[in-house]
């Protein structure tokens, strides 16, 4: 036997306990996987941050560095650097304990206390 509304009458049935329950848990996971989702997505920003700074960081340092003409490859061997620090720079921001990793945390934790 289902129970229904029909107006302002009220037939037993229709909402049960267990189905409520079942719904909350639904809600929940789903909020859940929008809240894994948005942590995925800030650890990446993170990280592309990261990679970002180090490569800006390498780029000026190469600057510092006076290079020989005799040595000197040209426009192809800036190219082959410019990839080479943007190489450099994804694989130090996915490493333990990088500024990703700590800008990560901070922003959490901001997020969590704005909640």
């Amino acid at each position: 036997m289902t129970n229904k509304i029909y107006g302002n009458s009220y037939q037993p049935g229709t909402y049960s306990l267990e189905k409520m329950q079942n719904r909350a848990s639904q809600l929940q996971k789903s909020m859940n996987s929008q809240t894994d989702d948005k942590d995925k997505q800030l650890y990446k920003a993170c990280e592309e941050f990261e990679a970002m700074f180090f490569q800006m960081v390498l780029k000026e340092m190469r600057k510092t560095v006076h290079k020989s003409e005799l040595t000197d490859g040209g426009f192809a061997e800036e190219i082959f650097e410019s990839m080479l620090d943007e190489e450099i720079a994804k694989s130090a921001a996915k490493k333990e304990g990088s500024l990703a990793n700590l800008l990560y945390q901070q922003l959490r934790l901001q997020l969590d206390g704005d909640q």
